[in-house]
């Protein structure tokens, strides 16, 4: 069995995993993703009460990227 163990205040102690939490038999309501300009997101966020964003930028300049730090990115 996967468990841990180890001796605390003078007790042993079995730390145990959880168990998974079984699926849902629902349906569930389909995501979509929505492409709109910020008037369009403010009216649509508006309207149902609730706001996700996620903002993206293209990038065209070119950066270097030091050599020390060129393994890790």
């Amino acid at each position: 069995m996967n468990s841990d163990m180890f001796n605390w205040k003078g007790k042993r102690v079995a730390m145990r995993p959880i168990p998974p939490t079984p699926k849902s038999t629902k349906e569930k309501e389909p995501k979509f993703i929505s492409i709109c300009n910020r008037g369009e997101f403010m009216a649509e966020s508006k309207e149902i009460k609730q706001r996700f964003a996620l903002v993206a930028k293209e990038v065209t300049q070119l950066v270097e990227i030091p050599e020390k730090m060129a393994g890790k990115v």
